[in-house]
């Protein structure tokens, strides 16, 4: 019996294969609120029997390796797609794509009843790859992650191992007690929160421990004249950022004082608890990304030596 031989959708990967090396650009979003830029290095080959293209990819930032992935593609000849298995550092279930070639684009795509995710690759350029991810609650309304533009460095047939090992971890090395402490959202964490799926309501538990003095450092443009205490730098990003919460259907549900904890490890505390509900996570994305919201960012960051967020979702 005659052995199967790769097609021409088989082949038409070999387009992807080699050493790619770029520039991403880092979209505002929930777990990144400023965003930021990357390098991006992609190593693809074709294997076995050039029915498959391997692929391992891995993104830095502030010289560490902060994403890493590795994916397989094949060609469905029967639906005359392209598929794609992912595999991530964040260790969550492979995700499968699918998707097709119009031209020199090849979109591929995946969702359900939750989260959906859209990658793109233009190859219209020899040696050129533009690619963009953008995610989306329900596949409506579409959100920008990042844009990525990369150069093919080595031949198609390369066979380089990889770029970059294990994953670098969390940003503060990820211990409770680095300074600065927790401000931000981890990216890995940021796609953790959005493949969860969740539909309807999403209440934010927000764990806040404030500065002695307010630091305005990074923000000297929002300073005040004089020295302010970070519980008042609190409630100026507090008076910035409600009348936009309300404006996006979200409210306030629970402000409390905290303290010492009573069941927790010695000297741990919390200043002040904060219970805030949004419509939805397309919502709460919105109102993170919102160019009015980020401009008073520089409040909480002056206000806050560590913070918490935790998502909530209601029992029915």
């Amino acid at each position: 019996m005659e052995m199967p031989k790769p097609g021409p959708g088989h082949e038409t990967l070999k387009r992807l294969a080699g050493v790619w090396e770029g520039e991403e650009v880092m979209h505002p979003s929930p777990w990144d609120p400023e965003g930021g830029r990357a390098t991006g290095r992609t190593t693809s080959r074709m294997a076995l029997g050039g029915f498959a293209l391997i692929t391992d990819y891995a993104q830095e930032r502030g010289g560490a390796v902060t994403y890493s992935g590795h994916g397989v593609w094949t060609f469905d000849s029967e639906r005359e797609r392209y598929v794609l298995d992912w595999f991530d550092s964040m260790g969550s279930p492979p995700e499968r794509f699918h998707g097709r070639f119009e031209g020199n684009v090849l979109t591929v795509a995946h969702g359900g009843t939750g989260m959906h995710a859209r990658l793109t690759y233009d190859l219209r350029e020899p040696d050129r790859l533009v690619s963009r991810m953008e995610m989306s609650q329900g596949g409506e309304a579409w959100s920008t992650l990042f844009d990525g533009r990369y150069t093919r460095v080595s031949g198609a047939n390369a066979r380089d191992a990889g770029a970059g090992g294990a994953d670098a971890g969390a940003a503060n090395g990820g211990r409770p007690d680095a300074a600065p402490g927790y401000l931000s959202p981890t990216q890995d964490a940021g796609r953790a929160f959005l493949m969860r799926g969740i539909e309807g309501s999403v209440v934010m538990l927000n764990l806040l421990r404030f500065r002695e003095t307010a630091d305005y450092s990074a923000h000297p443009e929002l300073g005040p004249a004089g020295p302010i205490s970070g519980a008042e730098a609190y409630q100026r990003y507090v008076e910035h950022t409600l009348p936009l919460l309300l404006a996006e259907g979200g409210e306030i549900v629970f402000i409390g004082e905290g303290g010492d904890v009573l069941i927790g490890p010695p000297g741990e505390r919390w200043d002040r608890v904060m219970l805030i509900r949004h419509r939805s996570v397309e919502a709460f994305m919105g109102f993170a990304s919102n160019e009015a919201y980020l401009a008073g960012m520089g409040h909480r960051d002056a206000a806050l030596a560590d913070s918490r967020l935790l998502p909530l979702v209601e029992r029915e």
